[in-house]
């Protein structure tokens, strides 16, 4: 492993990403993320825009990193070891870890405390078997590069209340799948950048622009107004249902222009939550060509002021 000698959150860290692939980054390219796709990783790698950080996303944020500062003497005493944060490559793979013992041989990750993640730890506290391959596949990408024996993985929110680990080690066909995976989503990113060079791929917008045309503004006013109407309207359509409805008295009923009756319909099955639960070991980069093809629509959504 090469260590290199940039604080974690400088811009000179953030530039040291843009141009490796990152253990954060290695669920979201397995197609394992809760949080980002690979076809968006992709964008994002190829033209080095991200979206913004929303106020509350960063408060989360600075609450994690107070926790894992709480977290790390708990776990410097429970391994007998004190934990350094370290920023490594392997390759052009890297890893940035909350904590790296001096002779290389655990890595820590902390995780902020929520209830179904520390279930799932406490799930196999041993092996780590209950991990999700969202966290999963970033421990595998901690050990390759640091060629750690072992990782410590934490949730918690810095007290010990609230605190539970497990200990992960790597699985040679993930660790393979995983290597292997980067180097196809290498060619994807290639051929993705040359494709927007040359035009054929149109690069996405990720951040908002901010419009102060006229033409837009208009328009913009004018839908308001729309809604305003529609809103008004669905008000007075519900409240004259709802007077009809009790006026047929419990009764199927049939006037002039319109019958009122009653419709029951029984619960439909979740097939992708009776999957999940039957199949929980199946990855989901695994499930990629059932995918249906893409959409794309456009949604309306009022600012916030």
């Amino acid at each position: 492993m090469r260590v290199h000698q940039v604080d974690q959150g400088t811009q000179e860290w953030l530039n040291l990403r843009a141009s490796n692939f990152t253990a954060s980054e290695a669920s979201a390219m397995m197609g394992a993320s809760k949080y980002q796709s690979r076809q968006q990783l992709l964008a994002e790698k190829a033209t080095g825009v991200r979206e913004e950080i929303a106020p509350r996303q960063q408060a989360i944020f600075d609450k994690g990193h107070a926790a894992e500062a709480g977290a790390r003497p708990i776990i410097e005493k429970l391994i007998g070891e004190e934990l350094y944060p370290v920023v490594g490559t392997e390759g052009d793979l890297l890893a940035s870890f909350d904590g790296l013992t001096i002779d290389d041989a655990i890595v820590f990750e902390h995780k902020l405390w929520n209830k179904k993640l520390a279930a799932t730890v406490l799930a196999d506290p041993e092996k780590g078997t209950g991990l999700e391959l969202h966290y999963a596949y970033q421990l595998e990408q901690q050990l390759y590069v640091s060629g750690a024996d072992k990782a410590i993985f934490v949730c918690s929110d810095g007290t010990r209340q609230n605190f539970v680990h497990c200990w992960y080690y790597s699985i040679a066909e993930r660790r393979e799948r995983l290597l292997e995976g980067w180097g196809v989503f290498a060619k994807d990113l290639a051929a993705y950048k040359a494709g927007i060079e040359s035009g054929e791929i149109k690069a996405p917008v990720i951040g908002a622009v901010e419009r102060t045309d006229d033409d837009f503004l208009k328009v913009e006013q004018e839908y308001q107004a729309a809604l305003a109407e529609s809103e008004a309207a669905k008000a007075r359509l519900d409240e004259a249902k709802a007077n009809l409805v009790k006026k047929a008295d419990g009764v199927k009923s049939k006037g002039a222009l319109f019958q009122v009756f009653p419709v029951k319909r029984e619960g439909s099955i979740s097939w992708q939550k009776a999957f999940k639960a039957f199949c929980p070991a199946v990855a989901k980069s695994d499930l990629e060509k059932f995918k249906s093809k893409g959409s794309e629509s456009w949604t309306v959504k009022p600012i916030q002021r």
